[in-house]
């Protein structure tokens, strides 16, 4: 590269303001063009990660929906109804239970399944459990023999009681 008083020589070619002037547009066009890619592309992972977020919300709500639609249907159902996770922890009970077994709902979320059956079968009722969360499925429990639960207030009752 050689600059003198009449403009550039390059590569053995001469150039003169004008080719700069152009040279300076083309350069800045460019730069534009770099810049709005960049900007079109923070814009596209935006849009998307907005349509994440709008289909997220719209997810959670009909699961939301959903969940209410379940839990009215568990309210309003005529039998106790006491579901727990694979360790026995009760996640949830209906009205029904609470009216059965004389426990408020807070005394029984998060307790042991066990909490609900007589004393002198909850030490084997864990083994029990744990065949069933081996392969559930719906099925009567205790087939052929008599099932009893355990209210507050010690009294047992006679139980027909299904695993799901």
């Amino acid at each position: 590269v050689r600059l003198d008083a009449g403009g550039i020589t390059w590569m053995d070619k001469n150039y003169d303001e004008r080719d700069l002037e152009l040279a300076s547009i083309l350069a800045d066009h460019a730069a534009l063009a770099i810049m709005s890619s960049r900007w079109y592309a923070v814009a596209r992972d935006a849009r998307t990660s907005i349509e994440r977020t709008e289909a997220t919300v719209k997810h959670f709500h009909e699961g939301r929906v959903s969940e209410a639609k379940f839990r009215a249907l568990l309210e309003t159902g005529p039998d106790a109804v006491v579901i727990v996770d694979g360790a026995g922890t009760i996640t949830i009970v209906n009205a029904q239970t609470e009216r059965l077994f004389g426990y408020d709902r807070s005394e029984m979320l998060g307790k042991p399944i066990e909490l609900l059956i007589p004393e002198r079968f909850r030490e084997r009722h864990p083994a029990h459990r744990a065949e069933y969360f081996l392969a559930p499925k719906t099925r009567a429990m205790g087939s052929g023999l008599e099932l009893f639960g355990r209210r507050k207030d010690g009294s047992r009752y006679r139980s027909n009681c299904k695993c799901r």
